[in-house]
């Protein structure tokens, strides 16, 4: 399995299990990327597999939510 899709699984499990309530801000690209030690694109490709699952949404000033 490729890193991000592991690391889509990973905050997946973590959004359902209720550590990110809905419409709570999710951490930064950055913070994601040192917490799981790998660089920021595989987060961001991470995250567009979970919003093309609807899970998260994009707000160009929040982050993701």
């Amino acid at each position: 399995m490729t890193l991000y899709k592991e690391l889509s699984r990973k905050i997946k499990f973590d959004i359902l299990r209720g550590d990110y309530p809905p419409g709570s801000r999710l951490p930064s690209l950055r913070v994601l990327a040192e917490r799981e030690k790998c660089n920021q694109a595989t987060v961001k490709r991470a995250m567009q597999v979970l919003g093309q699952e609807h899970l998260v949404f994009r707000d160009t000033r929040q982050g993701f939510l």
